[in-house]
């Protein structure tokens, strides 16, 4: 519980005040490539089927919702 609420805290007291957004850091001009990670993602997922299921449901929510209503879209983004 401490734990929790530490990062919490934590987080409230260095997030962007001016911006209104979550306090994410942006992503990096030089993105690395994204097939490793993606396949290790798809190896846990078949391993795993609740952690499979639980990424795709996220994607999914990712991709139908967030990114699709501009306000969420600014947060989030």
């Amino acid at each position: 519980m401490l734990l929790s609420i530490s990062g919490a805290v934590m987080w409230w007291q260095r997030r962007p005040k001016e911006s209104g957004l979550i306090g994410a850091p942006a992503m990096p001009p030089y993105v690395q490539s994204w097939r490793v990670p993606l396949a290790i993602v798809a190896v846990m997922g078949l391993a795993f089927p609740l952690v499979g299921l639980s990424l795709v449901i996220v994607l999914l929510l990712d991709y139908f919702v967030l990114s699709r209503i501009p306000a969420l879209k600014r947060i989030f983004n």
